[in-house]
């Protein structure tokens, strides 16, 4: 079993289509509907996630709020683990300014499974699903 994702995603569509993915690549994970929520997962269990799939632009607390928020954090886990930025805003699709704001990738919208595959492979370390 694949270490468990946490997919932070505002819109329903985005959080059904990247969920049918994560289903069909067999990875476990769970869902925040807003940075906030995010957060407050990731508080409650420091350790229960692998790897963050953050949404940018999200109410109550944005992707780059949240993971500023995970990044300041006292202990590690959380502080140090991989937050994936995941956007339709082309500003923030250049990795430079997502790793200045402190997420360790980005994978534009619309997500492909390609791309989304090849992410969490890299990120993670896995050889194959």
């Amino acid at each position: 079993m694949l270490p468990k994702i946490l997919l932070a995603e505002d819109d329903a569509l985005s959080r059904f289509m990247m969920s049918e993915m994560l289903e069909e690549l067999e990875v476990e994970y769970a869902m925040a509907k807003n940075g906030a929520e995010c957060t407050d997962l990731i508080q409650a269990d420091p350790k229960a996630y692998a790897m963050i799939l953050m949404d940018v632009h999200m109410p109550k607390k944005t992707g780059l709020e949240a993971t500023r928020d995970i990044r300041s954090a006292a202990g590690n886990p959380p502080r140090d683990i991989p937050l994936i930025a995941v956007t339709a805003d082309q500003p923030w699709q250049d990795p430079e300014r997502c790793a200045d704001a402190g997420f360790t990738h980005v994978i534009p919208k619309p997500v492909s499974m390609a791309v989304l595959e090849a992410t969490i492979r890299a990120v993670l370390a896995i050889q194959s699903f």
